[in-house]
Protein backbone atom coordinates (compact mmCIF):
# COMPACT_ATOMS: atom_id res chain seq x y z
CA UNK A 1 0.00 0.00 0.00
CA UNK A 2 1.16 3.04 -0.64
CA UNK A 3 1.54 5.56 1.57
CA UNK A 4 -0.92 8.02 0.45
CA UNK A 5 -3.69 5.20 -0.11
CA UNK A 6 -4.91 4.81 2.88
CA UNK A 7 -5.72 8.76 3.12
CA UNK A 8 -7.09 8.21 -0.72
CA UNK A 9 -9.71 5.64 0.30
CA UNK A 10 -10.92 7.61 3.59
CA UNK A 11 -11.77 10.55 1.04
CA UNK A 12 -13.14 8.44 -1.66
CA UNK A 13 -15.40 6.65 1.12
CA UNK A 14 -16.76 10.13 2.74
CA UNK A 15 -16.93 11.22 -1.09
CA UNK A 16 -19.23 8.16 -2.60
CA UNK A 17 -21.20 8.41 0.93
CA UNK A 18 -21.88 11.79 0.19
CA UNK A 19 -22.91 11.54 -3.57
CA UNK A 20 -25.40 8.70 -2.14
CA UNK A 21 -26.75 10.95 0.09
CA UNK A 22 -27.78 14.05 -2.10
CA UNK A 23 -28.69 11.83 -4.84
CA UNK A 24 -31.44 10.70 -2.88
CA UNK A 25 -32.11 14.41 -1.66
CA UNK A 26 -32.49 14.60 -5.26
CA UNK A 27 -34.78 12.37 -6.00
CA UNK A 28 -36.49 13.66 -3.19
CA UNK A 29 -36.17 17.21 -3.69
CA UNK A 30 -34.72 18.67 -0.97
CA UNK A 31 -30.93 18.65 -3.12
CA UNK A 32 -28.10 21.75 -2.48
CA UNK A 33 -27.38 20.35 -6.22
CA UNK A 34 -28.61 22.41 -9.05
CA UNK A 35 -29.76 19.98 -11.14
CA UNK A 36 -29.73 20.49 -15.47
CA UNK A 37 -32.97 20.67 -16.86
CA UNK A 38 -34.48 18.09 -18.99
CA UNK A 39 -36.64 20.09 -21.08
CA UNK A 40 -40.06 18.60 -21.66
CA UNK A 41 -39.34 16.14 -18.67
CA UNK A 42 -38.79 18.69 -15.78
CA UNK A 43 -40.83 16.65 -13.32
CA UNK A 44 -38.58 13.49 -13.89
CA UNK A 45 -35.13 15.50 -13.73
CA UNK A 46 -34.68 15.10 -10.36
CA UNK A 47 -35.44 11.51 -10.38
CA UNK A 48 -33.61 10.82 -13.13
CA UNK A 49 -30.21 12.62 -11.76
CA UNK A 50 -30.74 11.09 -8.37
CA UNK A 51 -30.58 7.83 -9.50
CA UNK A 52 -27.45 8.64 -11.81
CA UNK A 53 -25.80 10.33 -8.56
CA UNK A 54 -26.98 7.01 -6.51
CA UNK A 55 -25.16 4.58 -8.98
CA UNK A 56 -22.24 6.61 -9.00
CA UNK A 57 -21.61 7.10 -5.51
CA UNK A 58 -22.45 3.08 -5.47
CA UNK A 59 -19.66 2.10 -7.64
CA UNK A 60 -17.30 4.50 -5.74
CA UNK A 61 -18.54 2.68 -2.41
CA UNK A 62 -18.11 -0.76 -4.49
CA UNK A 63 -14.95 -0.06 -5.80
CA UNK A 64 -12.84 1.44 -2.41
CA UNK A 65 -14.34 -2.19 -0.88
CA UNK A 66 -17.14 -1.02 1.30
CA UNK A 67 -19.96 -2.63 -0.67
CA UNK A 68 -19.37 -5.97 -2.00
CA UNK A 69 -20.36 -6.95 -5.48
CA UNK A 70 -20.12 -10.17 -7.24
CA UNK A 71 -20.75 -8.61 -11.26
CA UNK A 72 -19.44 -5.41 -10.55
CA UNK A 73 -15.65 -5.58 -9.91
CA UNK A 74 -13.85 -2.62 -9.73
CA UNK A 75 -10.09 -2.21 -8.79
CA UNK A 76 -9.11 0.74 -6.49
CA UNK A 77 -6.53 2.67 -8.48
CA UNK A 78 -6.12 5.88 -9.91
CA UNK A 79 -8.27 6.38 -13.17
CA UNK A 80 -10.90 4.73 -12.05
CA UNK A 81 -11.29 6.51 -9.14
CA UNK A 82 -10.24 10.09 -11.09
CA UNK A 83 -13.30 9.01 -13.76
CA UNK A 84 -15.75 8.13 -11.01
CA UNK A 85 -14.80 11.18 -9.00
CA UNK A 86 -15.44 13.46 -12.40
CA UNK A 87 -18.71 11.64 -13.00
CA UNK A 88 -19.43 12.34 -9.19
CA UNK A 89 -19.12 16.35 -9.73
CA UNK A 90 -20.83 16.27 -12.65
CA UNK A 91 -23.97 14.40 -12.00
CA UNK A 92 -24.24 14.06 -8.40
CA UNK A 93 -22.71 16.05 -5.56
CA UNK A 94 -19.99 18.66 -6.18
CA UNK A 95 -18.31 18.58 -3.00
CA UNK A 96 -18.22 14.58 -2.89
CA UNK A 97 -17.39 14.93 -6.34
CA UNK A 98 -14.29 16.86 -5.46
CA UNK A 99 -13.33 14.47 -2.18
CA UNK A 100 -12.85 11.47 -4.80
CA UNK A 101 -11.03 13.78 -7.04
CA UNK A 102 -8.85 14.77 -4.30
CA UNK A 103 -8.65 11.29 -3.83
CA UNK A 104 -7.10 10.27 -6.88
CA UNK A 105 -4.75 13.06 -7.28
CA UNK A 106 -3.31 11.45 -3.82
CA UNK A 107 -3.31 8.28 -5.23
CA UNK A 108 -1.19 9.47 -8.19
CA UNK A 109 1.70 11.35 -6.09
Amino acid sequence: MAKNEGLAKILAIIGGIVIVVEGVLGILGNTMTKFFSLGFLDALAPLVWGIIAIVIGLLILISTGVLGSKKAKLGFNGVVILVLGILGFLFGSNIGGILVIVAAILMFL
